[in-house]
């Protein structure tokens, strides 16, 4: 089993020069450019530390308020769960902005406020193409550890909530604290699998191609979103404006090429006095 493996990148994971951030992308990262693909991305949770509105996955926005993102090819090849589970340990202290790894007993891919996500290709699974029965049931093997290493994510945060000061947020499924609201789910379900489509190429229905499996970082939503899915542009400029010098998250997705379908009415709202 070789699978070709790529991190879906949204928000500053692509710019940031934080040193843990900047060493991540150097070791992990194939030296080609990425590729830009189209998913439901917007700017949904607002972030204690900056307190302006940062980028989450949006499932439930339609096809035409897609915005884009970048795929980065893995150096390494995935040959077991192991190798997984290193590459998304190494993603999401990259996320979480440590160098090293947690202590013994804590989460090791997630926190309340986001996770490491896995979306497969639709056509993983499927015979074909020179798979054999036994290729296909490694990677149903690869599926239901990464499953159950997700629900072990869980269980370890609900312990860490039962320590004194430690807010209790936890719901009643490994994914519950990473919903929407009551009306829309998480981008990850209880399989710790992203829901989304697979991404497809900027231009046109081609999908992207290349890759069997996609890690990517799903953040809570805060506040929690209405049905629509997303916070009106004039909620996000404001917050930009009230803290100017954190501005630059949004001119640098911007200038990377990461975008949503409310940009160009974020920069007029933006642009006014």
């Amino acid at each position: 089993m070789k699978l070709r493996t790529g991190i879906l990148l949204i928000g500053s994971l692509q710019w940031d020069t934080n040193k843990v951030r900047e060493i991540w992308r150097a070791k992990q990262f194939a030296s080609d450019d990425g590729i830009f693909v189209k998913v439901p991305i917007c700017y949904g949770r607002k972030s204690e530390k900056r307190q302006i509105y940062t980028m989450i996955f949006s499932p439930s926005l339609p096809a035409t308020s897609f915005g884009t993102a970048l795929v980065r090819r893995c150096k390494g090849t995935i040959t077991s769960f192991d190798d997984l589970f290193r590459e998304a340990a190494e993603l999401w202290k990259a996320e979480s902005l440590k160098s090293k790894s947690p202590a013994k007993g804590e989460p090791l891919l997630s926190a309340y406020w986001g996770c490491v996500s896995l979306k497969p290709h639709p056509r993983f699974l499927m015979q074909g193409s020179g798979m054999t029965q036994q290729e296909r049931e490694l990677r149903q093997e690869l599926l239901q550890k990464w499953a159950t290493t997700f629900r072990q994510e869980w269980e370890r945060r609900k312990t860490l909530e039962r320590k004194p000061r430690h807010a209790r947020r936890e719901g009643e499924s490994p994914s519950a604290v990473y919903a929407f609201s009551e009306m829309l789910k998480a981008a990850v379900n209880d399989e710790g699998l992203l829901q989304i489509d697979w991404p497809t190429l900027p231009r046109g229905t081609a999908e992207l191609e290349g890759f069997d499996l996609l890690l990517a970082t799903v953040t809570t939503p805060l506040p929690k979103l209405s049905e629509a899915g997303y916070h009106g542009p004039s909620i996000i400029a404001n917050a930009l404006k009230a803290n100017s010098a954190e501005a630059t998250y949004f001119t640098l997705n911007e200038r990377h090429g990461i975008t949503t379908f409310q940009d160009e009415q974020i920069k007029n709202l933006l642009s006014q006095h």
